[in-house]
């Protein structure tokens, strides 16, 4: 399991008797331990080391299918790619990648171009 929606986390946490403030608290804590990385829209990432692996189809271009290096020509990242670069996650994964790779400063946004 990759990751899951934090209503299945706080259902999870509740059925060890946690309140909601003491659920968001320990998600709050094992995201600032790297035990889980919570993606922008509230997705949990239950491995945060497999997001090297996310970066990694972006940087090195090495997980695309053939004729699809196009994808980050000259070093951009055309947004209808995505779904190709980034096929093995589910749609609603993709544009938080997207976030993060921004907030990493991996990736900026190009905007009229």
């Amino acid at each position: 399991l990759f990751h899951l929606p934090t209503s299945a986390f706080m259902t999870i946490s509740g059925s060890y008797s946690l309140n909601d403030k003491q659920s968001a608290l320990l998600l709050s804590l094992l995201h600032q331990w790297g035990t889980v990385h919570v993606l922008s829209k509230g997705d949990i990432v239950l491995q945060p080391q497999q997001l090297a692996d996310v970066m990694r189809c972006v940087v090195t271009c090495k997980a695309l299918p053939a004729g699809a290096v196009a994808a980050t020509n000259n070093g951009v990242l055309c947004h209808h790619d995505i779904a190709t670069i980034w096929r093995m996650y589910q749609d609603s994964l993709r544009l938080q990648f997207l976030d993060l790779l921004h907030s990493c400063e991996l990736a900026f946004p190009l905007y009229n171009a």
